[in-house]
């Protein structure tokens, strides 16, 4: 019984299982922290393996335009395999005859990839990489410069009176035209050389299309004093708000019509008196050529009886002698003897008869040709004694003669003007080689070239003044070029930041006209003209340039002439204010082409200067103002990048470039202690046999 109550070596057996039970927590925690650091380790190593490829970015992009970009897709896989690379030295252990963790990087079916995203072709990856590289340096002074020069100048204010003007204009065209008109219809009235009914009634016509026209001028002055009192506020408002001393002020001088009114309601009491004695007269003719037509018939009635009597007393007088018997026999002449002499005696009697009442209706006859002359006479005398009241014409007010000659030391045309500038430029390149370039279809939607109007035709080869038309037509696009102009800055001075560093992005990253800067690009001087327009010639581009920057200082001076002039006749102001725009325009673009800095409009006084690159600005600003313009702008930058690399490194090409590394890796590690548990038989994820397998994936990019 002792032997079998025997309890020694029963606490080992207890310690055993307790020993064990602890080994194997031990073994778990251990693993469990292996998990954990080989976790970290990958996440680390996938991360500094993506970075060292993003550190193998074109020199040359960085270099010229400051952006970042890294080969992805060119070569054998170079940047896959350059992450595999770094990939497994970070996963390697330091002592090599320990491995505390092996890990076994796995690539079967691209479960360790690395990928390129954010293509430099793609419009959003291409802009962001701009603006990031714009933020660091912040250059906006430059636009926000020329935005507070045009505040500074009034143009804005400029405009909205040149378009009250307009409606002020049209307004007094209407006064204009029926006071015209009115004097035309009274001077032709008063020069009226018939003194017959016709042109009684002629006169009367004219005179009461006078009076109706007449009676609308009240009406057409009241809408022009109203028009006129709206733009009036609008100088006024321009005015009190310019602190410029040195400038000229908006003139609000005009034809006013004066006394207009006044001798309209004279005239129209005029025109009422000789349209009534006109009525009498005609109204007394009318009577009188009634009774006239009277008279004339009743003796034309005595004529036909006066000529019917005559024949019967011609007749009868006629048949007085001896006459045969119808068979000519002697009896018969013997036996009618005494008959012929009884018919003879009756037809004399006839005669008689009818002499005598041909006599009467002749007194008569006489009497009435007597009264039709007499009434004949009266009409006569009393048309030709007809004399007009008195009507005085409304008054004209005397006109400025417009400038009949263009300045014969400019071109007679702007185009012809901006010929001769590129000529004398002398810069010339060939075209650029489309085999070299971008295919279109790997761009972002975009035309070939920016569909904006490089310049206006309007004046195109003119030698003399405009007609009224023609200036109003031309108006119109003055007026919608600085209306685009000065959206645009206020677009630029509220919101549009990012316009303003892409914008000068542009400016300081490519060449233009007059930049001085040598980058050895394909287009040396002219890469921002390309950007505006994208076509393969550098003269072109550079034509289409200067055309819209002529444009626009002719919008600009025309506006600004305009406002200040002193002219007082509307019409003649406008097309003087066009000519004067003309020429002054010709005379900037000379001096911007040769480097110079101009005014920023002529009334400006203070040295407000702008250049040739201020220009290139404003042009860019309104290339961006639609998304198809932003678009083409863009794409005709990385068009640039292109071949501008292309030329230092033939095998550059900016499709294989990307901003952005998408990198996965699939790694496997040895586990000591939890295979026991054959945890991948239990369903846990990421145990497979005696591995643990880590699964990272990241997004890095510049």
């Amino acid at each position: 019984m002792r032997l079998i109550k025997d309890c020694r070596g029963a606490i080992s057996v207890y310690l055993c299982i307790i020993f064990i039970a602890l080994l194997l927590l031990a073994g778990v925690i251990i693993d469990a922290s292996r998990i954990m650091v080989a976790e970290r380790k990958v996440e680390n190593a996938l991360n500094a393996a993506a970075r060292s490829v993003l550190a193998d970015y074109s020199a040359d992009m960085v270099g010229d335009y400051g952006i970042f970009g890294v080969d992805t897709m060119s070569g054998a896989n170079t940047a896959e395999e350059d992450f595999l690379y770094y990939l497994k030295q970070n996963l390697s252990e330091r002592n090599p005859r320990f491995r505390f963790i092996r890990y076994e990087i796995c690539q079967e079916s691209g479960e360790t990839s690395l990928v390129g995203s954010g293509s430099l072709l793609r419009g959003y990856d291409f802009r962001n990489q701009i603006l990031q590289h714009m933020k660091y340096k912040a250059p906006i002074a430059s636009i926000q410069n020329i935005v507070s020069k045009f505040k500074a100048s009034g143009l804005s204010g400029k405009l909205s009176f040149a378009k009250s003007e307009k409606e002020v204009r049209s307004k007094w065209k209407a006064v204009k035209k029926q006071r015209d008109s009115v004097n035309k219809l009274i001077s032709e009235a008063k020069e009226f050389t018939g003194h017959d009914l016709e042109a009684f009634l002629g006169i009367r016509q004219k005179l009461q299309e006078a009076m109706e026209l007449n009676d609308g001028i009240a009406g057409s002055l009241q809408a022009y004093e109203e028009e006129k009192e709206k733009s009036d506020a609008v100088a006024l408002a321009v005015n009190s708000s310019n602190s410029d001393v040195n400038g000229m002020q908006i003139s609000t001088a005009r034809t006013s019509f004066d006394g207009l009114k006044e001798a309209s309601s004279a005239l129209k009491d005029q025109i009422a008196a000789n349209i009534s004695n006109l009525d009498n007269i005609i109204d007394q003719v009318e009577k009188m050529q009634a009774e006239l037509a009277g008279l004339n018939t009743e003796a034309a009635v005595l004529r036909d009886k006066i000529q019917e009597l005559q024949r019967i007393v011609d007749s009868s007088r006629g048949n007085g002698g001896d006459k045969e018997s119808e068979d000519g026999s002697e009896e018969g002449k013997g036996g009618s003897k005494s008959q012929g002499h009884k018919e003879s005696r009756s037809g004399e009697d006839q005669a008689d008869k009818a002499e005598k009442e041909l006599a009467e209706l002749n007194n008569r006859l006489e009497s009435l040709e007597g009264q039709i002359e007499g009434l004949n006479s009266r009409i006569r005398d009393m048309q030709s004694n007809f004399q007009l009241a008195e009507m005085r014409l409304l008054p004209e007010e005397d006109t400025d003669t417009p400038r009949k000659e263009l300045n014969s030391e400019l071109e007679k045309s702007a185009k012809g003007l901006i010929k001769k500038l590129v000529e004398d430029i002398g810069l010339y390149r060939a075209d650029m080689d489309q085999e070299r370039m971008i295919d279109a279809r790997y761009l972002e939607g975009g035309s070939d070239a920016y569909e904006q109007k490089e310049l206006v035709n309007g004046l195109e080869g003119r030698d003399g003044i405009l007609e009224e038309n023609e200036a109003e037509a031309e108006n119109m696009n003055v007026l919608g070029i600085m209306s685009q102009l000065v959206n645009a800055l206020t677009d630029v001075g509220e919101s549009a930041l990012e316009k303003i560093y892409i914008t000068e992005y542009i400016m300081d990253r490519y060449s233009y006209l007059s930049s001085k800067a040598e980058r050895k690009h394909f287009f040396e001087n002219g890469e921002v003209e390309y950007i505006l327009w994208g076509d393969v010639n550098w003269s072109r581009n550079v034509t289409k340039t200067v055309g819209t920057i002529w444009t626009i200082r002719f919008a600009i001076n025309t506006i600004d002439t305009f406002a200040t002039s002193p002219v007082p006749e509307p019409v003649t102001r406008l097309i003087n204010a066009l000519t004067e725009g003309f020429l002054l325009s010709c005379k900037d673009m000379m001096d911007l082409c040769q480097g110079k800095e101009i005014g920023i409009c002529p009334s400006v006084k203070n040295g407000i200067k702008l250049n040739y690159a201020d220009h290139l600005r404003i042009c860019l600003l309104l290339s961006s103002s639609t998304e198809k313009g932003e678009i083409n702008r863009l794409n005709n930058m990385r068009q640039l990048m292109q071949i501008n690399i292309k030329e230092l490194d033939d095998g550059f090409a900016l499709k294989n470039y990307s901003t952005m590394l998408h990198g996965k890796v699939k790694v496997k590690i040895n586990l000591w202690f939890l295979p026991v548990f054959n945890l991948d038989r239990m369903g846990f994820k990421n145990f497979e046999g005696g591995s643990y397998v880590i699964e990272k994936e990241t997004h890095i990019g510049y």
